[in-house]
């Protein structure tokens, strides 16, 4: 039988790009495509189908997100040694055959298909989203790709690699919904006078006429992590106010500061990090960062895995490097360090002693 492939309506318009969907609605859309994946699908399931979408313009939204979700990850498959794509449709095949009856089989299928392949050359883009959220997010970015998008309102969001968010402009507020990775934010003047916030899993961001950065706290700017699971914010221009979920008094954070917080607590205000907006400009800039944490900060641009050998954590880094050319950032490392650079594949990296 000739295999399914969704089919899209022409694109969308940007304002019906950006629409929130709701998750009752996504899933109907994996039902509706588990149900003509099944290779048992009649005329009759197509038509209804149609006519679904048709029904409402989230039906049609959630379903080329569905859809695009789909391409990503053939394309993701394409770029990997025939056997081991194999592997991975046959793994994913036989869990979503298993699991066919159940409402969510083909958000099952997409999420087993890319963790099949993830072991190979998606695992870092797969660990990079949170929950399905960011997979359906209104606005998101891949590994090594930055993105600058503009308002409704004039506010400009640039998001680093692997990042998304979702918009809610309604007639009494604004609202970003950040998902995952690191935004650039420049607040425009809203004539309507109305609020603008930052949501985020920790808490909120109240922006008072400003530039700054939100970063989930995982990644922190010097390449660290923290296992509290924290939302990093630094200022660049004016202030804001962050105020944390389970706290009732806010935090005011000027320009040129910087904190971390989490539902329950917010950091003490230090010194924002002198170069934490330098991948606005392409760059990595470090003084003295260990070689692990210099690694993992460079993994975040490059799809697949890109490992530190632990023997070398100890070593440092200084200079300001490339993101758009990672393996030319490897060799300089190779150059200037006493470490080699293995490449097992394109997708599979890693750095070890001489």
């Amino acid at each position: 039988m000739k295999p399914f492939t969704p089919q899209l309506a022409p694109q969308a318009s940007d304002a019906r790009a950006s629409a929130r969907v709701e998750p009752h609605v996504i899933a109907q859309a994996a039902d509706w495509m588990s149900r003509l994946q099944s290779g048992a699908a009649t005329a009759a399931d197509n038509a209804a189908c149609e006519q679904w979408r048709q029904a409402d313009p989230a039906h049609e939204l959630a379903w080329r997100r569905m859809a695009l979700l789909g391409q990503d990850l053939r394309t993701g498959l394409d770029q990997m040694p025939p056997a081991v794509a194999r592997k991975a449709l046959h793994s994913a095949s036989t869990a979503g055959t298993a699991r066919r009856a159940s409402r969510r089989s083909a958000l099952k299928s997409i999420a087993g298909l890319g963790v099949a392949a993830g072991g190979i050359c998606l695992a870092r883009e797969q660990l990079s989203w949170r929950n399905w959220n960011t997979w359906t997010a209104d606005h998101r970015t891949g590994s090594g790709e930055r993105r600058t998008i503009e308002l409704a309102d004039g506010t400009r969001v640039v998001l680093n690699t692997g990042s998304a968010i979702d918009v809610r402009f309604t007639p009494m507020q604004r609202e970003l919904v950040f998902l995952a990775g690191e935004i650039h934010v420049t607040t425009g003047h809203d004539p309507d006078g109305r609020p603008f916030s930052v949501a985020t899993r920790n808490g909120s961001i109240t922006p008072l006429g400003t530039r700054f950065i939100v970063r989930d706290g995982m990644l922190a700017p010097d390449g660290s992590g923290d296992k509290r699971d924290p939302i990093a914010v630094s200022v660049l221009e004016g202030a804001v106010r962050i105020r944390a979920r389970q706290l009732s008094a806010p935090l005011r954070l000027d320009a040129g500061q910087e904190t971390v917080f989490t539902a329950t607590a917010i950091d003490t205000p230090a010194s924002a990090h002198p170069q934490a907006g330098a991948w606005l400009d392409g760059m990595l800039v470090t003084e003295q960062m260990p070689l692990a944490r210099f690694i993992a900060e460079l993994a975040r641009y490059r799809a697949g895995s890109l490992r530190c050998d632990p023997a070398l954590a100890s070593l440092r880094v200084s200079g300001a490097f490339p993101l758009d050319d990672t393996d030319a950032v490897l060799a300089i490392l190779q150059e200037t360090l006493p470490v080699r650079v293995r490449y097992f594949t394109r997708y599979w990296v890693s750095v070890a002693p001489k």
